[in-house]
């Protein structure tokens, strides 16, 4: 089977294999399964971690765990600042109405 869709990459054999042959080969179905979430390298994480110093700095010292949450969210899958409709964002932040307490 493997020699046959050997021109397939990663992913689409995968979900071949889950579609097509969960039947046949429940145990491999579930050991791919596993494969697709586990993470083949750190680059992710140290990716975050590198822009957790970037924005936690000496200067940026007291940012609060959600906060600075918030900010790497913003960071790692935001839009780039040079493509972020400020003004929109200004309007938009303008309407919320304040918490009452």
């Amino acid at each position: 089977m493997v020699m046959q869709h050997r021109l397939l990459d990663f992913d689409p054999f995968v979900n071949l294999m889950i579609e097509d042959y969960k039947n046949i080969y429940p145990y491999y179905v579930t050991l791919v399964s596993i494969a697709l979430v586990i993470p083949v390298s750190s680059a992710p994480c140290e990716r975050g971690f590198s822009q957790q110093n970037v924005l936690k700095n000496k200067l940026r010292n007291r940012l609060s765990p959600e906060r600075l949450s918030r900010f790497l969210m913003i960071k790692l899958v935001g839009p780039e600042s040079n493509q972020l409709d400020f003004l929109s964002a200004a309007i938009a932040f303008g309407n919320i109405k304040p918490k009452k307490k």
